[in-house]
């Protein structure tokens, strides 16, 4: 207190003014500010840790049913449900395949056939034995589906896979469709049908099998060979098959049968007399599979088994789109199937 006092009077001037007043000036020191002190700096923003990226998607198998919204849907079945085992044993190959009591029977095979789970996927499996080359001889399966309906234009599709161990011989059969009674090797001069199915011909490959009222052969004819299986691979067989039409109980040469491998177009043929009579419609699926022929040429040298999966049948009536051909109208070149079963 004393020092602050001291150097008040160390400042104190006197002086005086004009009429005699006495003045007292105080010079105070300055006093300095006290320093602002200084601000933190604001403390670092962390930045916003990493957004881990959404993980990939992977393919599994579902268990919803396929959406067959741009399809007129006639027949579908997957063997999802299915129990395990023999199928015709257990008895639900009948109302799986719309098989009434009254209905065909299974033909032949019924013990060559198996629901099982192969790869995460339940699938019908079917057993070639080594040293057979058909049916009746022991080999492979057969059996009638019926279609409901007045159908004039169906396709047919399925699924099917071949391990990598089958072996090729001389040629066997793939499912197909079936319009009227026909028989192999009738000559078709009266109303009858038609039947169209694959062949696998001796090196692997898919060929369009026929029977229709002009072929030259007793047998079916081999329309064509195309598109190499990849064994160990699904691959999706779809067959369209559009009926002539009859003028005076004559068919016309305009009847179409068209095959996709994998949702494209692999064969067109459209000049096709397959009925005589305007009653006859596609009736039936022929669900078979067997090597032969008629001889040990088509005979496997090993037991040897092969897979199927989601058969649909169906067409396009009702659905309106004009890039889609319909009736006696071939498809282009460039089609290519959209399936909601394909790929697996």
């Amino acid at each position: 207190m004393r020092e602050v006092m001291k150097d008040v009077l160390n400042s104190l001037e006197c002086t005086i003014k004009d009429g005699g007043k006495l003045v007292f000036n105080v010079n105070f020191p300055e006093v300095p500010n006290d320093p602002v002190p200084p601000v933190d700096p604001d403390p670092p923003v962390d930045p916003d840790p990493p957004v881990d990226p959404d993980p990939p998607v992977v393919s599994e198998p579902s268990d919803e049913q396929p959406n067959f919204h741009d399809l007129n849907v006639l027949f579908h079945h997957n063997f999802k449900n299915n129990k395990l085992g023999n199928y015709h044993g257990n008895q639900e190959w009948k109302p799986d395949w719309n098989i009434s009591g009254s209905e065909q029977d299974w033909i032949m095979g019924a013990e060559r056939t198996e629901i099982v789970d192969y790869r995460g996927n339940r699938c019908m499996r079917s057993f070639h034995p080594k040293d057979t080359y058909s049916p009746g001889d022991g080999n492979g399966f057969l059996f009638y589906s019926p279609i409901e309906g007045e159908h004039t234009e169906i396709y047919l599709s399925y699924n099917v896979l071949y391990p990598e161990e089958w072996e090729w011989r001389a040629g066997s059969k793939l499912p197909g469709l079936r319009a009227g009674d026909f028989e192999a090797g009738h000559d078709y001069k009266h109303g009858w049908g038609c039947g169209m199915t694959q062949a696998i011909v001796g090196d692997g490959r898919i060929a369009g099998y026929m029977y229709y009222h002009d072929k030259e052969q007793y047998y079916g004819r081999i329309a064509s060979t195309y598109t190499d299986i990849i064994k160990g691979q699904w691959m999706n067989i779809t067959q369209r098959l559009v009926l002539n039409t009859v003028n005076n109980n004559y068919g016309d040469k305009n009847g179409i049968h068209e095959i996709f491998i994998n949702g494209e177009l692999k064969m067109s043929l459209n000049n096709l007399r397959l009925r005589n009579l305007d009653n006859i419609f596609i009736d039936k699926m022929k669900i078979y599979s067997h090597q032969g022929g008629g001889d040990m040429n088509y005979a496997p040298h090993q037991d040897q088994v092969m897979y199927f999966d989601d058969f649909v049948v169906f067409n396009y009536e009702g659905i309106d789109d004009p890039s889609i051909p319909k009736g006696n109208k071939r498809s282009n070149s460039d089609r290519v199937l959209t399936l909601p079963t394909f790929p697996k």
